[in-house]
């Protein structure tokens, strides 16, 4: 394996590299402790850190890998600004639509500004400068950029932060079928990105957000501590984000003879468990009204939504918003309920339609026949409440977010099952979402001006240094991938003796023509150097010892098998290029070249 640079050794007394014993209290993920205590990172507030230069040496490395790849499928490498002037995100509508995490400000001078969260506005407005014809599409620019969100809750060390680098790529395109051609050259550079870092991804269709546009997929490192839940099923091998997956429904028929709705007194029974468990039916069999203030016009006054769900089911909020194509929703307030004339807590379809407020059924409401309904009235629900009869459902769509062993509605036999996961880089088939609001257009051979369709395409640098981390390590430390590690062998002289220094330097300089060489020359026992050369992980340990200069012998060691060679100094090159290379092979990070 090529290693990706040459001539470096890195001394532990000469560099910051700073080891701790104890875990972090505040570390939630295995990637926040490890680079704690490793020393790779230091936090400086809430969500932002500093990344020291054994990180930094990781973090190119994967930007590197990053470039080849996006070269490798025509992309033209730029730089635009974090520094944007508002008036190009109110163009598109993303000034009020992003809500909080945008930083705002005026400059000096009055000007609305604001700091990139990413970057279609600026280079949709770069492309209107430069393209004009057919015969200039298509082409793919992108760029690896500091990003600023002003994040609510920064979580997991760097998966959720304010502060990061990105990649974000944007390709430009006459029609529909050219982009789609494109995408798909996106998405297998995605997969060879990935595997080039150890990380087993999982492309998972995906909601397209504030983004806009069609087709999107993410790609998610299956992990425990992960932030995002994906469906996926047994049969036919479907992944999705909750917030695209469907809901299948059977629809039951609606009883013809059915005993009259009845009023019934449920003292402070404000929860579809609680009034379940007082009429001894399943959640299934009560009808949930879960009440909202929606906006879709900046600006202006929310609207009051409720939505009728099946008790066995949860609204997927994001459904929700792309289903009213709302700036923002909120949980209603009891006030606001209250001021509309329907009880909080207490909510029917019948007192819902008298208030006149917007009525949303989710498609689950069709899969009983008969509901406990809220009788509109504190501390009363309806029993018997028959669709039809008692309440009229309107059109139904899907705002349900789907269950643990429900069906699939791909396929219609496998059972879906939820699995939780690191987002780790994410494609969006955007259209003329932004060529149309900021007018990018090219005349086609016939002279006659057309939308040019575009596509974007992200991935952040330090939550895939972390991502590998979640993916690649043990009960003692990091694991590095050798495509990526901060260093490839850790040289460990054992004694004070001059003799075992000079041996272990000529072992570090007899390396370091073809890999980025640790040396650890510190006046440390050998214990405290052996666990943190585990901490850090790097990919092959050499130990310099009393008893093996005298053999003229080192010990090498690789991290991630555990596998000990004791050989000559004179075999130490070509033992650590062969172990190299059987190691990229195992981890799998070596791709096809053509």
């Amino acid at each position: 394996m090529k290693t990706a640079s040459t001539g470096s050794i890195t001394r532990y007394t000469r560099s910051l590299v700073r080891t701790r014993r104890e875990d972090p209290g505040d570390a939630e993920l295995v990637s926040h402790k490890l680079l704690l205590k490793g020393g790779f990172i230091r936090q400086v507030s809430a969500g932002v850190f500093d990344f020291t230069p054994l990180a930094y040496r990781a973090m190119k490395k994967i930007m590197e890998i990053i470039r080849q790849e996006m070269d490798r499928i025509d992309g033209q490498e730029l730089l635009m600004p974090v520094l944007n002037p508002a008036s190009l995100w109110i163009e598109t509508g993303r000034y009020d639509i992003m809500g909080s995490e945008l930083i705002r400000f005026k400059d000096r001078r009055g000007t609305e500004m604001c700091l990139a969260m990413t970057n279609e506005e600026t280079v949709t407005d770069l492309a209107r400068g430069y393209l004009s014809s057919y015969r200039d599409l298509p082409f793919m620019l992108y760029h690896i950029q500091t990003k600023i969100r002003d994040e609510a809750r920064p979580r997991g060390g760097l998966i959720r932060v304010r502060e990061f680098l990105m990649k974000d790529a944007y390709s430009f395109h006459r029609d529909v079928p050219d982009l789609s051609a494109y995408y798909e050259r996106i998405y297998n550079a995605y997969i060879r990105i990935f595997k080039r870092m150890a990380l087993p991804c999982v492309p998972v269709e995906a909601d397209s957000g504030a983004m806009g546009g069609s087709g999107s997929h993410e790609f998610i490192l299956p992990a425990p501590g992960g932030e995002d839940t994906f469906a996926s099923c047994s049969s036919c091998g479907l992944a999705a984000n909750v917030e695209r997956a469907e809901v299948v429904v059977e629809p039951v028929d609606i009883p013809k003879d059915y005993p009259a709705a009845e009023e019934v007194h449920t003292p402070e029974m404000t929860t579809i468990e609680s009034v379940a468990a007082f009429f001894n039916v399943e959640t299934a069999g009560c009808l949930k009204a879960v009440a909202y203030e929606a906006t879709t016009t900046p600006g202006e006054k929310p609207d009051v939504v409720v939505v009728f769900i099946n008790g066995a089911y949860d609204v997927n909020e994001t459904k929700l918003v792309n289903h009213l194509a709302a700036v923002d929703i909120a949980p209603a307030a009891p006030g606001v309920l209250t001021q509309r004339g329907i009880v909080p807590g207490f909510i029917s379809p019948m007192g819902a339609e008298k208030a006149g407020v917007r009525i949303i059924f989710d498609r689950t409401v069709l899969g009983a026949p008969v509901y406990v309904v809220g009788g509109d009235k504190t501390d009363y629900h309806v029993t018997n409440a028959v669709s039809g009869r008692d309440f009229t459902v309107t059109e139904t769509v899907d705002v349900a977010s789907v269950r643990e062993g429900d069906r699939c509605a791909a396929c219609g036999d496998g059972v879906i099952s939820l699995k939780r996961g690191i987002e780790l880089g994410h494609c969006f088939q955007l259209g003329t979402r932004y060529s149309k609001t900021m007018s990018l257009t090219y005349l086609n051979e016939e002279g006659r001006e057309e939308l040019v369709e575009m596509g974007c395409y992200g991935i952040g640098v330090e939550r895939a240094m972390a991502s590998v981390i979640e993916a690649n390590h043990d009960e003692n430390g990091i694991i590095w991938p050798v495509s990526i590690a901060p260093c490839h062998v850790a040289v460990i002289p054992l004694g004070k003796d001059d003799d075992i220094a000079a041996a272990a330097d000529t072992a570090a300089q007899s390396l370091a023509g073809e890999f980025e060489v640790f040396l650890d020359d510190r006046p440390e026992s050998a214990g405290v150097k052996f666990a943190d050369a585990d901490l850090l992980g790097f990919p092959l340990r050499v130990i310099v010892s009393r008893k093996l200069v005298k053999e003229k012998q080192v010990e090498v060691k690789v991290r991630r098998t555990g596998e000990v060679k004791i050989i000559s100094t004179d075999e130490l090159p070509s033992v650590c290029r062969e172990l190299i290379d059987m190691l990229a092979t195992s981890e799998g990070v070596l791709v096809d070249e053509k």
